[in-house]
């Protein structure tokens, strides 16, 4: 994987659970700095809650 493709969590804002097609999704809202020094904010979607709520500041995941 190419560094360039992650990204780092600044803030979690809230966590959302949604149900799409009888699937239960975790949805994140973060705010991340990309390693071109760019912040954006989105959502980070799971399967798992447990997941969910332990993404945390400082966290790194691929954009």
């Amino acid at each position: 994987m190419n560094p360039d493709q992650y990204c780092t969590v600044l803030n979690v804002i809230n966590v959302v659970g949604t149900n799409i097609l009888g699937l239960t999704f975790w949805g994140t809202s973060v705010e991340f700095i990309a390693d071109d020094n760019s912040i954006s904010a989105g959502i980070v979607y799971f399967l798992n809650k447990d997941e969910a709520l332990s993404l945390d500041i400082g966290n790194r995941f691929l954009r």
